[in-house]
């Protein structure tokens, strides 16, 4: 039987990003107008809907969703766009690499000639 990756608790991994950001309970309760009280749930929560997940992303600009999909293998399956600029980029560099080595091995053959 193949082992599951263990389920993220919601409610820790929106603790946390309180804590490393410095995050006040009062403060988020009147952006998001809800209280204090319901903003500590929250920080219990195992588990959430959707919506009000997608409402504290947009309230603290923190992708928890990703967050979630970084505890998934891999190897599934996504509708969503690859960013591809890491890729692109490394590309990029390496066909300057391999222009530049043969613009140095011309001037290597130039500098080996004798006048």
């Amino acid at each position: 039987m193949n082992e599951q990756p263990s389920y993220p608790s919601l409610g820790a991994l929106i603790k946390s990003v309180f804590h490393k950001r410095r995050i006040r309970k009062s403060a988020l309760s009147r952006v998001l107008g809800v209280t204090p009280a319901t903003i500590t749930n929250i920080q219990k929560a195992e588990t959430m809907g959707t919506e009000r997940l997608w409402y504290l992303s947009m309230a603290l600009r923190h992708n928890f969703f990703a967050d979630i999909a970084a505890h998934l293998p891999s190897d599934f399956a996504t509708n969503a766009p690859r960013d591809t600029t890491a890729t692109d980029r490394i590309a990029e560099l390496e066909r300057e690499i391999d222009k530049l080595k043969t613009e140095l091995g011309v001037w290597e053959k130039i500098g080996r000639k004798e006048f």
